[in-house]
């Protein structure tokens, strides 16, 4: 299986998207915590049922090595899933859709084989963070197979962009992106790094006065590439 990091990313602050599948825009309550007591007082992994998003299930999960970092969906931003970690954490914020399970365990083929590829070209997001960070999709095939992954750094300017990362970056690597099992992101950058991440889904061709290319420098990729293994 081949990993593959993005060094260049699609984005511009003003643009339509025409989305081919909503997979979660992140309307319903949801959070989790991980640190000392009293800061945290909700699990390391929740999992909540919305129809909204795909296969009606949003597991929010932290990996959290030290420091304390919270992730939650509509609670500190309305429709915006933000991640926070302390300045002196090392900590993953893991967002999971993998069908009904309530436990925070990826199940890879909880999805039953959705079909992600149908009038689309890209994963489409928009993010904004304070510090250097990346955003990685991962992709599971229903019948096996997987992570199949790519990394796509986000500036820390504090300012949100639109991101296109195309699918064939996946099916390249072995995905099937019409028998999907499960798909995962996970957001991690430096040290105290926090992250706004605005809908998430799938796009055809982007308009072409959409486009924007911005290109990010390596330093710090290998820090969060390294977290982002775990």
């Amino acid at each position: 299986m081949r990993k593959i990091a993005v060094l260049l990313a699609f984005a511009t602050a003003f643009a339509t998207v025409g989305f081919a599948l909503t997979i979660d825009n992140f309307t319903s309550d949801q959070a989790a915590c991980v640190g000392p007591m009293p800061l945290c007082t909700l699990p390391a992994a929740t999992s909540t049922n919305d129809a909204g998003v795909l296969g009606g299930n949003r597991d929010l999960v932290i990996s959290l090595l030290m420091g304390t970092a919270f992730i939650d969906t509509n609670l500190s931003q309305p429709a915006k899933l933000t991640f926070s970690s302390s300045g002196n954490s090392d900590a993953v914020g893991i967002v999971q859709w993998d069908g009904a399970n309530a436990d925070g365990t990826l199940d890879t083929t909880g999805l039953g084989g959705v079909d992600l590829d149908t009038g689309a070209n890209f994963f489409v997001f928009e993010a904004r963070a304070d510090l250097p960070g990346t955003v990685q999709i991962r992709v599971f095939n229903q019948g096996g197979g997987g992570p199949y992954f790519v990394d796509t750094p986000i500036p820390g300017d504090n300012t949100s962009h639109l991101y296109f990362v195309p699918l064939n970056l996946f099916t390249v690597q072995g995905a099937t992106l019409t028998d999907v099992g499960a798909l995962e992101i996970r957001l991690a950058g430096l040290q105290g790094f926090d992250v706004e991440f605005e809908f998430f889904g799938t796009s055809g061709v982007p308009e072409p006065a959409s486009w924007a290319m911005m290109a990010v420098g390596l330093l710090g990729l290998g820090i969060v590439r390294r977290r982002m293994r775990a």
